[in-house]
């Protein structure tokens, strides 16, 4: 009874940390997920994975902070200060976790077309392929994305 009560309570909360994790960029949920079931079967122990953790923040942390960067520049020359703040609000409308980074890509494609075209602006097949097939996100999420992109690009 106690191993089961175990098994459901660690993967409680690996997910209920990994939206803070994923939201600094840090790990993949997949990598979280992998090492802590290996810690889980006693493959290996507690100190390994803490360990792996640590080596995996050491090669990764650059790329990340590279990658931070240039999105954080792009979208502070459109207006928005704080990513976080639009990360969060794409939580709580819950857009799927692993695909937020790439809808910010496609949100950042979709404003500089919109302050191009202004007012006659009408979402590309492609954008509209990407956010759909690639991205696998419903229509209420595409509809959130298109308004929030209004008003970052400025047309009423």
């Amino acid at each position: 009874m106690r191993m089961q009560f175990l098994k459901f309570l660690i993967p409680c909360l690996i997910f209920s940390q990994e939206v803070d994790i994923v939201k600094y960029g840090v790990f993949e949920p997949s990598v979280i997920i992998l090492i802590e079931k290996k810690v889980q079967e006693g493959i290996i122990t507690r100190e390994d994975a803490d360990n792996r953790y640590l080596n995996f923040l050491k090669t990764n942390t650059n790329k990340t902070k590279n990658n931070e960067s240039v999105i954080n520049n792009h979208f502070k020359k459109i207006g928005v200060d704080d990513l976080n703040q639009l990360r969060n609000e794409f939580l709580k409308r819950k857009f799927p976790v692993e695909q937020i980074e790439a809808t910010l890509g496609g949100m950042l494609r979709l404003i500089h077309a919109m302050k191009k075209q202004q007012h006659a602006y009408q979402i590309s097949p492609r954008l509209e392929s990407y956010f759909k097939d690639r991205l696998g996100l419903k229509k209420s999420h595409k509809n959130y994305i298109i308004t929030k992109s209004k008003k970052l690009a400025r047309i009423r």
